[in-house]
């Protein structure tokens, strides 16, 4: 844990004390604050008992801490609530606009709306219209665009698949990140009951009812997380010893219950989870009638899809385990998969053998994800400094995995963006070094969706800042070394030295680019103005290798 160096005498901004007194003494801090609000799109205000100004919500402390740095706390209200619901306290705490969404409106928005630092009845307003133009605008448009992307999502996979055969039925149909999409749109996952309603509405196709279960599938799997999370903490506030035993017990009774054919689960599926889904998900519309067949209706909604290719109730179990981090054996996932033997239509068709971990799944800050994909991605490279391309690949693919976590909470985070395109190129250049021709070619089978991938990662950098040096010095290296694309290289490298004349790395990688296309006295003349300071902080752990 770490100790941050400030004191309750520190603070230079913000209100530690309800706005009693709200502190804004510090230049440094308001021009900093400023800057922040500018970039997030939130709205300078005044709040507290002085209506002093500020550019963030107001219990957002601001600390000059005793080394001289300064230092901010408490984000919990960083971003504005929606409209909140009647008698619904604690709604701005939780019900917060997403930063996609605020970042893309044309009016900014005061994240002390509806609390008690300001007043301003006008905010309000501001965030009554964001809140109906989000459910009443953007969801629909969405509704219309998913099947579209959900399409494209599942080429790109094919593709993938076809030299990479996978032992999972219908895999391409589950590569589609649903969450990440989502949050890409500005659009909070509590939403997803009123999407549905809005895609039900939308002409039938297939990629329709692919979405719809997809859709459904991840709000029963999360009414389902919440509960057995309930039931474990109210076991563990019962017991109050370190015992697995009991927690075992709970899982394989509460997962044999959900999914098993006691009359007990046709109870329970139309009773706490009917209710649970109305609750979590507003305004969702099942089309199911009667909630009696509940369980049988969810059934036949996501057997519709055609992407679907395995047991229905295997979906949402295979989507309920990754969310809680629980590891069912290699054989009863096969077997419940395809409900061999009608391992479904049993009273309890999991067994006490069939349970392997129940891990920890913890939801680190996205920060704790980006730094350990980047220690994976050193390890890589000294992996590959041994000649040891197999543990490189491995340790790549992991970090991957890191960064298309923090993708799927923070669609548009730049370094992360940046940072997994990179780590996709590491492993396309290390699959050739590898010496097993099975993994090798496995590999590089999938070299040109890896490329894909990373064109798209690039691009979205530079999507969310079009005048960012460092996106558009990796696109420019990228579209010079993998697309073979001169043309286009010497776009973004110019673009890269318009934004940042002295960057060193691209008037050097820019000068070899001209001397590539035989301008040999151009490439001079631009080596010539490389400036005798050194800018590699800037561009630290960005680079592309062979980039120097």
């Amino acid at each position: 844990m770490s100790v941050l160096p400030i004191a309750q005498d520190s603070i230079v901004y913000g209100t530690r004390d309800g706005g009693q007194t709200v502190h804004a003494e510090s230049k440094t801090m308001l021009d900093m604050m400023r800057r922040g609000a500018e970039m997030l799109n939130l709205l300078p205000h005044s709040a507290g008992t002085q209506n002093t100004g500020v550019f963030s919500a107001a219990d957002l402390e601001g600390h000059r801490g005793l080394d001289g740095r300064y230092y901010l706390i408490d984000f919990a209200r960083t971003f504005p609530c929606e409209t909140p619901l009647a008698r619904s306290g604690g709604y701005n705490l939780t019900h917060l606009f997403r930063p996609e969404y605020v970042k893309r409106l044309e009016t900014p928005l005061c994240p002390d709306s509806y609390s008690g630092f300001c007043l301003h009845r006008a905010h309000n307003a501001d965030v009554d219209f964001a809140t109906h133009s989000l459910q009443w605008t953007v969801l629909p448009e969405f509704a219309k665009k998913l099947p579209e992307l959900f399409e494209e999502a599942v080429r790109t996979a094919d593709a993938s698949s076809r030299s990479r055969p996978s032992s999972v039925p219908g895999s391409s149909f589950y590569a589609f990140r649903l969450t990440e999409v989502v949050h890409s749109h500005g659009i909070n996952i509590r939403h997803l009951g009123l999407l549905f309603t809005f895609l039900s509405r939308e002409e039938q196709s297939k990629s329709r009812d692919n979405c719809r279960a997809l859709l459904l599938v991840e709000m029963i799997a999360r009414v389902l997380k919440r509960d057995l999370r309930k039931r474990m903490r109210d076991r563990m506030a019962s017991l109050r010893k370190p015992l697995e035993q009991p927690y075992r017990r709970l899982v394989l009774n509460y997962f044999n219950l959900v999914f098993g054919s006691a009359p007990s689960s046709e109870r329970y599926w139309k009773g706490k989870i009917f209710e649970d889904l109305q609750n979590k998900f507003r305004k969702i519309d099942l089309d199911i009638g009667t909630r009696d067949g509940c369980k049988a209706a969810v059934g036949r909604l996501i057997l519709q899809s055609p992407g679907v290719a395995v047991d229905w109730r295997w979906t949402i179990l295979q989507r309920t385990q990754q969310m809680m981090g629980i590891v069912l054996t290699p054989q009863a996932e096969a077997e419940l998969a395809q409900n061999v033997n009608g391992k479904f239509d049993r009273v309890q068709p999991i067994g006490r053998t069939d349970l392997l971990e129940i891990g920890d799944r913890v939801k680190s800050m996205n920060i704790i994800n980006h730094a350990e994909g980047t220690l994976l991605m050193v390890t890589a490279d000294k992996d590959m400094s041994k000649g040891n391309a197999s543990d490189a690949c491995t340790n790549l693919l992991s970090a991957i995995s890191k960064f298309e976590a923090v993708l799927r909470t923070t669609p548009y985070s730049k370094a992360s963006l940046r940072s997994c395109a990179q780590a996709i190129l590491s492993l396309s250049r290390a699959a050739k070094a590898l010496k097993s021709k099975k993994e090798k070619k496995a590999l590089q089978a999938q070299k040109a969706s890896q490329l894909e991938r990373c064109e798209m990662y690039l691009l979205r950098a530079i999507d969310v800042d079009p005048s960012d040096p460092v996106s558009l010095h990796q696109f420019a290296l990228f579209l010079q070394e993998e697309r073979d694309d001169p043309d286009q290289a010497e776009e973004y490298f110019l673009r890269t030295l318009e934004a940042f004349p002295a960057f060193t790395d691209a008037i050097r990688n820019y000068s070899r680019h001209l001397e590539r296309r035989g301008l040999s006295s151009e490439a001079a003349e631009f080596t010539s103005l490389m400036p005798h300071f050194n800018v590699s902080q800037f561009t630290q752990g960005t680079k592309f290798k062979g980039s120097n």
